[in-house]
């Protein structure tokens, strides 16, 4: 049997995929939709020449924030938002949480090694959209090659632990629960994909009020 799906299929999930973030992210509530107006105000700040690095930052930089940085960067593929730069980073590092990965292939992401070890790395491809670097490391690893950033919080623990970004001309605060709780109960599987769609749904308003 051959396990490789035909294109009918794939266009099939992608569509369904589409319409599911579409509702959730017009389902947004306005308090959300602010913290994400607060973000495309701040881009608007950088030059018209400028790129315009968006760093999601949560504390472990294992989950919240690589499923953010995921998606940004595939809506700006999609989108044809050049001049954004997706990224993320902890206040430490760890390594890229196996269900995070899980649940953003289930959605379409694809992941080969690029480095083994305690914090692996990844090539993260988004269809033909040429492949991204993922793994776990810390605001200034990421940094180190932007002089200017919006820091965007997805965990309120890093809010509150990382009070000063230097490279941030704006920071906002847009947390998202933690799937982390999940781990080892009877569905972690299920509780990542939901919150790869949540996060995916307020990446794609961001990346739609860019457009």
């Amino acid at each position: 049997m051959n396990a490789t799906p035909t294109l009918d299929v794939v266009n099939r999930m992608e569509q369904k995929l589409r319409k599911v973030l579409e509702d959730k992210a017009a389902e947004l509530p306005p308090q959300r939709k602010q913290l994400l107006d607060a973000v495309v105000a701040a881009a608007k700040q950088f030059d018209t020449d400028e790129k315009i690095p968006l760093v999601f930052v949560c504390t472990h930089n294992s989950r919240r924030s690589q499923m953010a940085q995921a998606w940004f960067y595939a809506l700006c593929q999609e989108m044809h938002l050049e001049q954004f730069i997706a990224l993320s980073a902890g206040t430490e590092d760890t390594a890229f949480h196996p269900n995070a990965i899980g649940a953003l292939q289930q959605h379409g992401f694809t992941f080969t090694s690029q480095e083994e070890g305690e914090n692996p790395k990844y090539w993260m491809r988004w269809k033909e959209h040429p492949p991204i670097s993922m793994y776990s490391k810390t605001l200034t690893a990421v940094l180190q090659d932007h002089t200017k950033c919006i820091a965007v919080m997805v965990c309120d623990h890093a809010d509150a632990n990382c009070p000063v970004i230097p490279e941030a001309t704006a920071r906002i605060s847009l947390p998202f629960e933690d799937p982390k709780k999940a781990d080892g109960g009877p569905n972690p599987r299920l509780a990542y994909q939901e919150k790869s769609l949540e996060i995916a749904a307020h990446m794609l308003w961001l990346a739609s009020a860019f457009k």
